[in-house]
């Protein structure tokens, strides 16, 4: 049950991250450079979402960073 669990929550940590970060690129290319500029975001979106999915404890540095960064 442990397992399940674990292995559940990990999977929608995948799919939250992968989306979200898909869909920040895909917003701003969007804007930028209509269809093209969308794919190309997407496509780096989902990249680096795979990427930090895979290393939570590297999401959540670059995340303390980036509000740390804003607090100044």
């Amino acid at each position: 049950m442990d397992r399940a669990l674990r292995s559940l929550i990990y999977g929608l940590w995948i799919v939250g991250l992968v989306g979200m970060a898909t869909a920040i690129g895909i917003f701003p290319g969007w804007e930028a450079g209509g269809w093209t500029g969308a794919a190309t975001g997407g496509v780096i979106g989902f990249g680096s979402g795979a990427l930090l999915s895979q290393a939570p404890s590297l999401f959540f540095d670059l995340l303390y960073g980036l509000l740390a960064f804003l607090a100044d």
